[in-house]
């Protein structure tokens, strides 16, 4: 089994919170291709646009649940962005 880097595990814990709280609840192959593309940092934006789009949503036309769920991002992590470290 690969290690989690700390930024996976925090993400996973925010994904379920998403699934809980908004009902975006992603099947595990789904979260391993978002993680596979992510970078040194994750903007919400764009990790949220990843997870849409793996949920068959379009945050376009969902837009009032992804700004929904970018705020929870933003209260999970306490910003915008997160580094892959989470330093």
């Amino acid at each position: 089994m690969t290690e989690q880097l700390p930024i996976e595990t925090e993400l996973r814990r925010f994904l379920d919170k998403l699934c809980s709280k908004l009902g975006i609840c992603l099947f595990p192959q789904d979260i391993a291709t978002i993680f596979s593309k992510l970078s040194d940092a994750c903007e919400a934006d764009d990790f949220l646009r990843d997870v849409f789009i793996a949920e068959g949503l379009n945050p376009e036309i969902q837009n009032h649940l992804f700004r929904q769920s970018k705020k929870l991002f933003i209260e999970h992590f306490g910003s915008n962005q997160i580094n892959k470290q989470l330093t």
